[in-house]
Parts: structure tokens; C-alpha cells; sequence
């Protein structure tokens, strides 16, 4: 599906280039990639909220208020658990990788960070973790852009 949508995109700016000038295209590019970014951004928030609620709406209806204490590990357990299975251990930590593939690799970084920085910080963080939200939204704009 993400490569499906990849290429309609790269076809449509393709042939949007084609038509505007190098200082068109490069405003209306930062434009996309500003609202694409800020979307991902939402998602993000988004997702960490519902988890969150969604944890607290079941353990407030049981009578297992000790999983509090064990949540944050079970959020970083099933983040580990998407990783390996699903994403199949292609996933860049840390920004040091946005700066290297910056300078090394024209700035081409794998079609899976845009989605794989979502999903895993808004488990660890919609289940309690203590991870922040803004390196994953600075991998997730990079990996857009």
C-alpha cells in the first residue's frame, strides 16, 4: 500500500515539475512536505491519546489497577514486538541516521520510517513510557521529505 501511494505521489510531482519552474516546484514541494509533516504529527498525538485512553477506559472498568505499574514495559514490549515482526528489524534509531543519510545518501532514507516512528513511540508513550514525541516527528518529517 505505502508503495502503491509512493509512486502515484513521485508521478504527480513529476509531472507537476515538468510544468512549474525550479522556484515553484520547490515552494509548492516544502509546502506538501510541511503539511504532510504536520499530519504525521497529529497521527502521532492522536494515536499516544486513544492508547492511553483505551488502556485507562479497561484497567479503570477491572479491578487490575496493579498493571499500572507494568504498563510502560508492556508498551515497550509490544514496540520491540512490531520491530522485529513486522517491520523485520529495519528501523533506524536516533537522528544521527537523518544526519548520515543527509550527507552520505542524498538524503534518501526507506519508505518504513514514515509509518514505523508512529506507531512504535505512540505505543510506548500511549502506554506510559517516558519517551518524547519530537524525535519521532523529526525522523518521521525527514523520512517524508
Amino acid at each position: 500500500m505505502v508503495g502503491f501511494i509512493h509512486k502515484q505521489v513521485r508521478y504527480f510531482l513529476v509531472s507537476i515539475r515538468k510544468k512549474l519552474s525550479e522556484k515553484q516546484f520547490l515552494i509548492l514541494a516544502s509546502i506538501i512536505v510541511g503539511l504532510s509533516a504536520g499530519l504525521a504529527a497529529i497521527t502521532l498525538k492522536l494515536f499516544a491519546f486513544h492508547i492511553h485512553e483505551l488502556i485507562n477506559e479497561k484497567i479503570q472498568r477491572s479491578l487490575w489497577d496493579f498493571l499500572y505499574v507494568f504498563l510502560p514495559s508492556i508498551g515497550i514490549f509490544f514496540s520491540i514486538w512490531f520491530v522485529n515482526k513486522v517491520l523485520k528489524g529495519n528501523f533506524l534509531k536516533g537522528n544521527e541516521k537523518i544526519m548520515y543519510a543527509i550527507a552520505k545518501k542524498s538524503s534518501i532514507l526507506p519508505l518504513s520510517q514514515i509509518y514505523s516512528h508512529i506507531v512504535t513511540s505512540g505505543i510506548t508513550i500511549g502506554s506510559g513510557g517516558s519517551a518524547g514525541l519530537e524525535s519521532p516527528i523529526v525522523a518521521t518529517g525527514a523520512a517524508i521529505g
